[in-house]
């Protein structure tokens, strides 16, 4: 009873306390930033990436990240949202440089374009446009070499043009 009533100096333990939890705090929200940068890496889907990404972000206050840590957030997304691009674009051009037709060139575009359309708001139209255009070259190349293969069959056989001995 007499402990209660002898007043204590507890400043300097409040202020001890209060850098020790803020240091724990630190170090607790560093780590769930790491295992964020795990999931991140495991996931193959730039939907679910984001989707990762945005739950973390809403909850950033609750959670406790400060600044730092936010940007550090942000820069894991935008480097697996490259990441992924690259993978993508690296795919198709292995995919295109193998085609040798026109068709199997359009039914590729078909299931690339699926592709593309839902993952705009992730990729972007720009990212769109770059795909597009990889299809777009490897078309006139086609046509090109379809035209010149019928030069040839054409100039090997003139008769078929004249009319001669059909």
């Amino acid at each position: 009873r007499t402990l209660r009533r002898t007043p204590y100096y507890t400043e300097d333990y409040e202020q001890e306390l209060e850098r020790t939890f803020e240091r724990r705090m630190r170090e607790i929200t560093d780590h769930m930033v790491d295992e964020a940068k795990s999931q991140m890496e495991m996931k193959n889907s730039l939907r679910e990436v984001h989707t990762l990404y945005q739950d973390l972000m809403e909850r950033a206050l609750d959670i406790g990240f400060d600044e730092d840590q936010k940007h550090r957030l942000n820069d894991l997304y935008e480097m697996r949202r490259d990441h992924l691009k690259r993978e993508k674009v690296e795919e198709t051009n292995r995919v295109l440089r193998g085609i040798q037709d026109v068709q199997e060139l359009r039914d590729y575009w078909d299931s690339v374009k699926e592709f593309l359309l839902s993952n705009r708001p992730f990729f972007g139209k720009e990212f769109e446009n770059l795909v597009a255009r990889k299809f777009d070259d490897v078309m006139g190349k086609l046509e090109e070499a379809e035209y010149r293969r019928k030069e040839v069959e054409d100039a090997e056989e003139p008769w078929k043009e004249e009319g001669i001995m059909e």
